[in-house]
C-alpha cells in the first residue's frame, strides 16, 4: 500500500489549469520513497481503484483567483452518484466508500492561477505559486512520515 498518492489534475491546454499535473510531474521526478503520483485531465470514477491502494491521498488542482495556496482535509461528499465522466474529489471518496467500505485520508491542495486561456504555458505568477506548492507538498509528506 502506498503511503501517499498525489493526484494532479487539470487541462494541459488551458494555461495555468495544468499546474496540478505539472506539480505531480516534478514530485515524480524527485523519486521520493512511498509517494505515488497520477497526472490526469480530470477526476474520473475509475480512480477508486487507485485510492484503494493508498493510505493518504493529496489532490492538487489550480483555482482561478488571486488568493493563497490552500491545503484542506476533505471527506466523502455523496453529491451526484450518477457516475458521470467527471467527479469532484469528495464525490470520488463517496464512491470509494460505497464500493469498498473505506476511504483513505484525503486532502485538497489548491494553487492560484491567473491565465486559463488556450495555451500550453503556465504564467510566471503561477510558476511562482507552483514552487511554493511543491514546498507545501514536501512539508506535508514529511509531516505524515513523522507520525507514521
Amino acid at each position: 500500500m502506498t503511503n501517499l498518492l498525489v493526484i494532479g489534475y487539470g487541462s494541459s491546454l488551458r494555461g495555468d489549469d495544468a499546474m496540478g499535473r505539472r506539480l505531480v510531474e516534478v514530485v515524480e521526478a524527485l523519486r521520493v520513497p512511498d509517494i505515488a503520483v497520477r497526472s490526469l485531465h480530470q477526476l474520473v470514477p475509475e480512480l477508486v481503484e487507485d485510492l484503494q491502494g493508498a493510505t493518504r491521498v493529496l489532490f492538487v488542482d489550480a483555482v482561478a483567483n488571486d488568493g493563497e495556496i490552500h491545503l484542506r482535509k476533505i471527506t466523502a461528499a455523496p453529491g451526484n452518484q450518477s457516475l458521470n465522466h467527471f467527479c469532484e474529489p469528495g464525490e470520488l471518496l463517496a464512491l470509494e466508500w460505497k464500493l469498498y467500505g473505506r476511504c483513505p485520508e484525503c486532502w485538497l491542495l489548491t494553487i492560484p492561477g491567473y491565465h486559463f486561456d488556450l495555451s500550453e504555458e503556465i504564467s510566471p505568477e503561477a510558476q511562482a505559486n507552483m514552487t511554493k506548492a511543491l514546498a507545501r507538498v514536501l512539508e506535508f509528506y514529511h509531516g505524515i512520515m513523522e507520525h507514521a
